[in-house]
């Protein structure tokens, strides 16, 4: 009937919103205490941890945001060695208390997609204190290639790097107690990002101090591509841009030049473009145009050949494992799962990183070796990129332009101004 309420109570949503703003009535410590960022993971999805705290109460609220497990490690409490941690809220079932470790440190490890409120209650029997694994220092901590790392253990333990517990080595001590591994920085490449390494004795929730590093690659240049400038009127050469001088007086969307160049398996893409414009102080650095780049990989089955949303067929036969897109205000990455003419294909992590040099009309995308599955080379791979508008779907076909709207074609056209060969 009409002015019936239809939300649903039980619905998994309103009991979450439920539960969470009663913890907030409950305990003052959420509405009247100062947050404090204790834990962040710079390399990617994972450990999220803030504490909440007054003169009389302490709260930790700890996330893991991965779809894999991840390690908590050596978060500072501040509070007494043996302090019980109770929860309050859990994501995901967890009913046991938790107990603050040596000098105050907390280490645990976390299931994928969850999230614990945890409060400070007081004193419980102080753990047994265990000779935890050790990593050697090293006054070194910038490298560029594979380097070793070595230390102390009296049992096996597991290698964890930037808290990823599915990627974690189990490390067996030599017998006088030493250990020694070469870590792999293929598919690492920004060196802005610290990667953080510790040795975790996951039935004693015991871990070394981490060794913190950065990894900086030199760039290798593979090819460069002239585009055809002034190209960028569609497949048949018959498209308009928008009527909006916004697009009419730049032709944002003309590629000129494309520079492939790699360090370890990470790729980088360099587009030398007709002009860049910054009308709407777009997050990502440049706006009317978005790019939709295509990446095959040599001898990997299911892959897509179409290019969703864009009525089109990818060009020569060639069938894309994974596709980003960015515009000025998103920058999405997908696996071809679940893709077709409609459908974009499976989110996956991590993206593309995004630069942008107005000056010299250049844009960079970055894709990390982790994002394409790691491969040991990049021998093989096929790339292809083209370039139209985006404003939360592909932007409107006409057979005639208007302001916001491309013309030349019928509305089934496909959606590609200009576009790059098959490079490979």
């Amino acid at each position: 009937a009409m002015g019936r309420d239809r939300f649903n109570e039980q619905s998994e949503l309103f009991q979450t919103i439920k539960a969470l703003s009663e913890l907030r009535k409950s305990h003052k410590v959420f509405t009247h205490g100062t947050p404090k960022l204790l834990k962040d993971n710079a390399a990617g999805a994972g450990v999220l941890a803030y504490q909440m705290h007054t003169d009389k109460d302490n709260a930790f609220i700890i996330f893991n945001s991965a779809e894999h497990e991840a390690l908590l490690d050596n978060l500072d409490t501040e509070l007494p060695e043996g302090t019980q941690l109770s929860p309050l809220y859990s994501i995901k079932p967890w009913a046991k208390d938790i107990i603050v470790g040596n000098k105050g440190r907390l280490s645990m490890a976390l299931p994928a997609r969850t999230g614990l409120v945890l409060r400070a209650m007081g004193a419980a029997a102080a753990p047994e204190v265990h000779n935890a694994p050790t990593i050697d220092a090293n006054k070194n901590r910038v490298f560029s290639n594979n380097f070793i790392v070595k230390g102390t253990a009296a049992q096996p333990f597991l290698l964890v790097l930037d808290g990823d517990l599915s990627t974690a080595i189990v490390i067996q001590p030599a017998a006088n107690g030493r250990w020694q591994y070469t870590i792999n920085t293929q598919s690492m490449m920004d060196a802005t990002i610290t990667h953080r390494l510790v040795a975790w004795q996951a039935n004693q929730r015991i871990t070394s101090a981490s060794f913190d590093f950065h990894v900086e690659k030199k760039w290798r240049e593979l090819l460069t591509i002239d585009d055809p400038k002034n190209d960028d009127h569609g497949p048949r050469g018959t498209y308009q841009y928008p009527d909006d001088a916004g697009w009419r007086d730049y032709r944002q969307q003309d590629i000129e030049r494309v520079t492939v160049s790699s360090a370890g398996n990470n790729l980088k893409i360099t587009l030398k473009m007709r002009a860049i414009a910054q009308l709407w102080n777009p997050a990502n650095g440049f706006d009317h145009v978005a790019f939709s780049g295509f990446i095959e990989m040599p001898g990997k089955s299911m892959g897509s050949t179409v290019m969703p949303l864009q009525n089109s067929q990818m060009p020569e036969d060639m069938a894309w494992h994974y596709r980003w897109r960015s515009h000025g205000w998103s920058n999405a990455f997908f696996s071809a799962e679940n893709a077709s003419a409609n459908t974009e294909g499976s989110i996956s992590s991590p993206g593309v990183h995004i630069s942008v040099d107005k000056d010299r009309h250049s844009i960079e995308f970055i894709v990390p070796g982790k994002a394409i599955g790691n491969p040991a080379s990049l021998s093989g791979i096929k790339l292809y990129l083209s370039t139209w508008d985006y404003d939360s779907n592909y932007r409107e076909l006409k057979l005639k332009a208007d302001q916001q709207s491309f013309g030349g074609c019928k509305s089934t056209g496909p959606k590609i101004m200009d576009d790059t060969i098959v490079i490979t």
